[in-house]
């Protein structure tokens, strides 16, 4: 076991090579990740409150963990460089873009006997209606307001202008909050620089998670997560006269009813697959821009209902993830050793995968190598292990994969890391 509660969340670091978790036991751990290799690092302990999400910096040297009224900043050998107190509760938390000079809370980390200046020194929290920018020294350098919005989560365009949030409306614009209907959702384009909110979408479910492509080939483009049974959705960010606005792109519906576990994420080297997991343990990975099924794992014997899901998107793992289950045990997902060789063929396609595009997409390029979902399943099924400890629905009787599943006894000594902050 990883841990002793259900996992809360995990990301893998910007380099591949290690994966934090968060769980309701009180602790994170950072794990090792080498060849598909999996080894303890260290565990990280929280005196005060339950751990719910782990942020990595973009340079992959800073932790972030994040409790219900609190952050605790943490290197990768986990020391816990500060703990930074909130008043109120705190949602979600998400790393600023570099680019802002001195305002963005510059902070020379020690390395060793040595020191760096680090780009990535200042964070978002979401907290009620507000997004709270905090330097790592725990000073307060920016509060931006979105107004009746209770923020579920929030992301940063990458020129750090914008915040998309989502989450549901607290009131009406003239004030009157609803008696019998629920309440109204949005999501909401905020312009820091003129401290506006540019454009608010209304959307039916209960939106609860928000994130940003990297690639941004063909624009900006966020995937939107939801509550239970309503499907992610694909939106672009446009900018017309100088607003930006968002317009809907595509709704990845699956075959069948699927109760999602957790938010649903970019995968791929170019953030060209959508990755969704439901509760009972299926993984469904679909081309982001057409919203083809490509893969579909049927998990079974987890031992727990999953709870989160992760994508490694470092260059030398291009097909692996972790799950996360209520057991508290974590799993890492990627293609058998031996096979590893036969990856490049898959890897040199896989980011330009294509199938029929829905009408509205028609005005986006196209690759020059386009596969249908047959080729793309006849491809995976020869070129890498059917992803998942079951057999999938695109491989037949292949041979079961194996599943890396974190047991005490099979994981380095667990070493708890002290938290008190300098």
């Amino acid at each position: 076991m990883a841990h002793q509660a259900p996992i809360t969340h995990l990301q893998f670091s910007p380099d591949g090579k290690f994966l934090a978790t968060s769980s309701w036991d009180r602790t994170s751990a950072i794990l090792r990740v080498e060849n598909s290799v999996v080894t303890h690092h260290r565990t990280l302990a929280h005196a005060r409150g339950f751990v719910t999400q782990v942020a990595w910096s973009p340079t992959g040297y800073l932790l972030l963990t994040k409790s219900n009224r609190g952050v605790k900043v943490w290197t990768q050998d986990g020391v816990c460089q500060r703990t930074i107190d909130r008043d109120v509760y705190v949602e979600s938390i998400t790393w600023f873009p570099s680019g802002e000079g001195e305002s963005s809370g510059y902070w020379l980390f020690p390395l060793g006997k040595s020191f760096f200046l680090l780009f990535f020194a200042a964070f978002l929290s979401v907290e009620g209606s507000n997004v709270v920018k905090v330097d790592l020294k725990g000073n307060v350098i920016g509060i931006y307001d979105f107004g009746n919005i209770k923020l579920q989560d929030v992301t940063v365009t990458p020129d750090g202008v914008r915040l998309l949030g989502v989450g549901p409306l607290l009131q009406s614009p003239d004030g009157l909050l609803p008696s019998r209907s629920r309440a109204e959702k949005r999501l909401a384009i905020y312009n820091m620089d003129t401290e506006q909110i540019e454009h608010a979408t209304p959307v039916l479910n209960d939106v609860k998670d928000i994130s940003l492509a990297r690639n941004t080939r063909t624009g900006l483009v966020a995937l939107v997560s939801y509550e239970n049974r309503a499907p992610p959705q694909l939106w672009k960010l446009e900018t017309v006269q100088d607003a930006a606005r968002l317009t809907l792109r595509h709704i990845y519906m699956p075959k069948s009813p699927v109760d999602f576990a957790c938010p649903s994420y970019f995968a791929g080297k170019n953030d060209e697959l959508v990755l969704c997991a439901g509760k009972a343990g299926d993984i469904h990975i679909l081309d982001q821009e057409s919203g083809t099924l490509l893969h579909h794992v049927r998990a079974q014997d987890l031992g727990g209902d999953l709870t989160c899901i992760a994508w490694n998107n470092a260059e030398d793992n291009p097909l692996m993830f972790a799950t996360g289950s209520h057991d508290g045990a974590v799993r890492i997902w990627t293609t058998l050793a031996e096979q590893r060789s036969s990856i490049s063929a898959l890897e040199a396609t896989l980011p330009f995968i294509r199938g029929p595009s829905p009408s509205d997409m028609e005005d986006m390029p196209r690759t020059e190598i386009p596969l249908t979902p047959q080729e793309f399943e006849s491809l995976f099924a020869n070129s890498v292990e059917s992803l998942g400890a079951g057999p999938s629905s695109i491989s037949g009787n292949r041979e079961r994969m194996p599943v890396v599943a974190f047991a005490a006894a099979h994981t380095v000594g667990p070493t708890v890391d002290s938290d008190a902050s300098p």
